[in-house]
């Protein structure tokens, strides 16, 4: 009955704006920072959600239909873009995007638990469609502080991290700089990825990371 309510709703654009405006104005969420920048989420439902934009001509959009719950959204500095697709539920995600930097998430994808994605001077975190992350997640472009070699040049630039479509990222995995992983993945608990690049239809496990399994795919439904 339940899904079959949602259904209605989502394929009936009037009905779910007036909805989605009265679920957001009764939800608790806080949002600030909004001169100076595009913020749009018609059509969206949040709860208890946090958006600050600490700066200018940055852009977030959250399209038709998706779902925040206990998400809290940063922005720091100019020209950053956070685009969620339509569809997502998402569940207690954290994201930190600064300084022209960008954070993509792809439509009808799960985020079931906290959730942290932290993208930094200027690089990007795509994250594929109809992926499903577990819980105590992280995802980061950067290691947030200056490494130096012996002629104190900095040898840890951030890098991209892209996710594809379909994959599925186990609890307390941490995928981290220059990571790229490929459509119809399993991403095992507390494995550590970074930069490597891992085929599609793998299953990935370790600290770090390596493909144990080939050909593989899954589903959300226990068969």
């Amino acid at each position: 009955m339940q899904n079959n309510i949602l259904r209605f709703i989502r394929n009936h654009a009037k009905i779910m704006y007036i909805l989605s405006s009265i679920y957001n104005f009764f939800c608790l969420n806080r949002i600030s920072g909004l001169h100076k920048s595009r913020i749009m989420f018609k059509g969206t439902f949040l709860k208890k959600t946090k958006i600050i934009n600490r700066g200018k001509n940055n852009i977030i959009l959250i399209e038709e239909g998706s779902r925040l719950s206990d998400c809290t959204i940063r922005i720091l500095g100019d020209n950053n873009i956070i685009l969620i697709n339509n569809d997502c539920d998402l569940k207690f995600l954290d994201i930190w995007c600064e300084n022209g930097s960008e954070i993509k998430i792809g439509n009808n994808t799960h985020i079931t638990g906290y959730t942290h994605l932290a993208a930094t001077e200027g690089k990007r975190i795509e994250i594929g469609a109809q992926c499903l992350f577990s819980s105590e997640i992280i995802v980061r472009t950067g290691d947030s502080h200056s490494i130096l070699n012996e002629k104190k040049e900095r040898i840890n630039c951030s890098k991209d991290v892209v996710i594809g479509n379909h994959v599925w990222v186990g609890q307390r995995a941490i995928i981290l700089k220059a990571a790229r992983v490929g459509d119809d993945c399993i991403v095992g608990a507390a494995s550590v990825l970074t930069g490597n690049e891992y085929a599609s239809n793998t299953v990935i496990v370790g600290q770090p990371g390596k493909v144990v399994k080939c050909d593989v795919n899954w589903n959300h439904l226990l068969l």
